[in-house]
């Protein structure tokens, strides 16, 4: 997470079965570790404190969203929690507050925060994003999960930090070069409660677990 150097990266295929790499080429939905953003964007952007933010846990029927009549909001079990905080509806992974959540931030300030913390592939701004309705890559989710660990510092993901030709003069890649990293979070965000809080819902919620 400090230099944002890849450590190990595998594909459950050989090269002469294919050499389609996974971890950095495939696209798959994120599900539930979506929600990160939306926390991050509370806590970041609008200065929320998740265990003072309040939502009411209930089933979204069709048409409680205007300019999607369509969109219905359960959580996996149907079962519903009432008024609870942000922070109890991250350790249950709540839908149906984090689809509220994320439509009071504006998905575009979702969407910010997941570009700022590493996520590369276009985003739709479509509200399913927000719970994780969305195809990205293996790498790009780690690459984003490595910024929260890093206390808020963005480092790109780097495979490869130099080349050894058969001279034995290696060659030093750009990405090998020091660097800072980008602040993905404010440096008032970054101040060790706040990251310690983030962390501490990150761990008590199974990541990528079905979202409730």
């Amino acid at each position: 997470p400090h230099n944002g150097h890849i450590l190990a990266m595998a594909t459950n295929s050989s090269y002469d079965q294919t050499n389609f790499d996974y971890a950095t080429q495939a696209r798959r939905q994120t599900g539930s570790a979506f929600k990160v953003f939306s926390l991050l964007t509370l806590i970041h952007d609008f200065h929320g404190d998740p265990n003072q933010t309040y939502y009411t846990s209930k089933e979204l029927f069709p048409g409680w969203l205007p300019g999607y009549p369509s969109y219905h909001v359960q959580t996996s079990e149907k079962s519903y929690q009432g008024s609870i905080s942000v922070a109890k509806a991250t350790t249950i992974s709540d839908n149906t507050v984090f689809a509220q959540l994320a439509q009071d931030l504006t998905m575009d300030k979702v969407s910010a925060t997941a570009h700022a913390m590493g996520i590369t592939s276009k985003l739709t701004g479509f509200p399913s994003e927000a719970l994780g309705a969305v195809a990205v890559s293996p790498l790009e989710m780690a690459d984003a999960y490595a910024t929260l660990a890093s206390g808020g510092i963005h480092h790109d993901a780097t495979a490869i930090s130099k080349v050894v030709p058969a001279n034995g003069y290696w060659v030093m890649c750009q990405a090998r070069r020091k660097s800072e990293g980008n602040s993905a979070m404010k440096a008032r965000n970054r101040e060790p409660g706040n990251v310690m809080r983030l962390r501490t819902l990150v761990r008590y919620r199974s990541v990528g677990a079905p979202g409730r």
